[in-house]
């Protein structure tokens, strides 16, 4: 009777270490599921250099390969699934105000936002949905939709209110450009916005007649400035803001 109740005790721990507790524990991922924990999961493998496949909610084969990859190199037992040692060694950062973000981005340094390529923006933050600007000056917080944008993000205030905070940064409508921490899912990217009003937009809504744009590393201009190729080009004072937002 002993042994069948050791039995039955090392089997309950076994499973608990593949099997999230129903009182809140950490949603273990796998193969097939979907959503937003699953694009946060490709966006990091994806910057740990151990996934190139797209960014697109789904645990699929490839995702699987690249957890199972990640999890070797990181000495986890290699099973696929995606729990809280993963998750942490995924979004293990860098908490000395010292060290430099690294180039890939998986890096943050506190108070500031973390350098990551517009590509990858461009397929986290889907159009229709909010994120947070924060100004990296004065501290000030306002909230914004996007609209659009391929080459950066085309933003709009999301209430009146919010335009009133973006207005309070400049005094007056301006292309100046400033550097800001856009926060979006619990992740804080390092930006550069300018204040100019342009284009479509919702001043029945916010008071703001237009979008303003926000860039981040590697986007791009909406075409004013080419190459000889034609290509549209990045914009220095907004990659310089991106950079400072980045506290680099």
């Amino acid at each position: 009777m002993r042994k069948l109740a050791i039995y039955v005790l090392c089997i309950i721990l076994f499973h608990s270490m593949f099997i999230p507790s129903a009182l809140g524990a950490t949603k273990y991922l796998q193969n097939g599921d979907k959503g937003p924990l699953v694009k946060e999961l490709q966006v990091l493998l994806k910057q740990k250099k151990v996934y190139n496949g797209p960014i697109n909610g789904i645990f699929d084969n490839r995702t699987h390969a690249a957890v199972v990859k990640w999890q070797k190199r990181m000495g986890l037992p290699a099973y696929g699934k995606v729990g809280p040692a993963t998750w942490a060694t995924l979004k293990k950062q860098n908490e000395s105000r010292t060290k430099t973000v690294s180039r890939s981005g998986d890096l943050r340094k506190p108070g500031y936002g973390q350098l990551i390529d517009w590509s990858l923006v461009n397929q986290l933050w889907e159009v229709g949905t909010i994120a947070q600007i924060i100004d990296l000056e004065t501290g000030k917080q306002f909230n914004v939709k996007r609209i659009y944008g391929h080459n950066h993000a085309d933003v709009i205030p999301l209430t009146a209110a919010d335009t009133e905070v973006l207005r309070s940064l400049y005094g007056r409508w301006s292309w100046d450009r400033r550097a800001v921490i856009v926060c979006y899912n619990g992740q804080y990217w390092a930006a550069s916005i300018n204040g100019m009003p342009h284009g479509e937009g919702a001043p029945a809504i916010n008071n703001f007649p237009g979008h303003f744009c926000v860039h981040f590393l590697n986007s791009r201009t909406h075409g004013s400035s080419y190459t000889k190729s034609g290509v549209s080009i990045t914009d220095p004072d907004h990659q310089r803001m991106v950079r400072k937002a980045a506290g680099l």
